[in-house]
């Protein structure tokens, strides 16, 4: 086997340095716009002034916005590295003083280009923000919209959406699977999925996992920690009702 000139070496050294990080690159953002959502809901519950909602949902959108930019930016970076990786172990960067510099900078701007430009007006979660936006803004029927923002909610937010598909109770440190999707404690997971492959437990899901194909999920830590603070409310309202009973009596 040759080995490597010294700018292969580096380059691939560099990109796998960086490349064993990227989950910290992408996790802040999501847990960004997980919150951008949930602030965009009590938005839409305050009783103010409609021109202030208004104004309120149009700096959320511009900040989803920005965040989905952003994104796209950070999964471009990666697959340029993950591509230049690649290229250094199959050979390329040879070179040595300008002439490395020179190709790595143009392999790189090639690599960022082909990740092409970004469509955020296409997001999901742009277009959850603006259902849950429409009531205000207009755009829609106002019924119709507050109907889908209330079973929206209901999906992800309650507590039967945020249970572990093994425990059945509610997700601790969540984590969801590359492959399909579904979501699990993470000691859980770490147990059932541990050693060879089982098929996911979720009903009609056919994946095979292991705990490898498990990433830390920070859009649903944001849920499950709006879903606590409904609860906390819920039962001080209950606790207000029952002395103002009391009271009465």
């Amino acid at each position: 086997m040759a080995a490597y000139a010294p700018g292969q070496a580096a380059v691939e050294s560099m990109c796998q340095k960086v490349l064993s990080k990227r989950d910290q690159f992408s996790e802040p953002g999501v847990v960004i716009r997980a919150e951008i959502i949930a602030f965009a809901k009590s938005v839409a519950a305050l009783d103010v002034d409609k021109d202030a909602k208004i104004a309120a949902f149009g700096a959320l959108v511009d900040a989803m916005k920005t965040s989905l930019t952003t994104q796209h930016d950070v999964a471009a970076f990666v697959s340029a590295l993950e591509a230049l990786r690649g290229q250094a172990r199959a050979g390329d960067f040879d070179g040595d003083g300008d002439a490395f510099a020179d190709d790595f900078r143009a392999a790189f701007q090639r690599a960022v280009a082909a990740a092409g430009d970004v469509d955020v007006d296409a997001a999901p979660e742009l277009a959850k923000l603006t259902k849950i936006g429409r009531p205000v803004t207009g755009g829609g029927d106002d019924d119709a919209s507050d109907d889908d923002v209330m079973v929206d909610e209901g999906h992800e937010d309650t507590e039967a959406g945020l249970k572990d598909p093994l425990t059945t109770a509610l997700l601790v440190k969540p984590v969801t699977s590359k492959k399909c999707g579904h979501t699990y404690s993470e000691s859980s997971a770490k147990q059932y999925f541990k050693g060879a492959g089982k098929k996911c437990a979720v009903f009609g899901c056919s994946a095979m996992l292991t705990f490898a194909d498990f990433r830390p999920d920070k859009a649903k830590e944001v849920q499950l920690r709006n879903l606590k603070k409904k609860q906390q409310r819920t039962q001080r309202t209950q606790a207000e009702d029952v002395d103002a009973s009391d009271d009465d009596e």
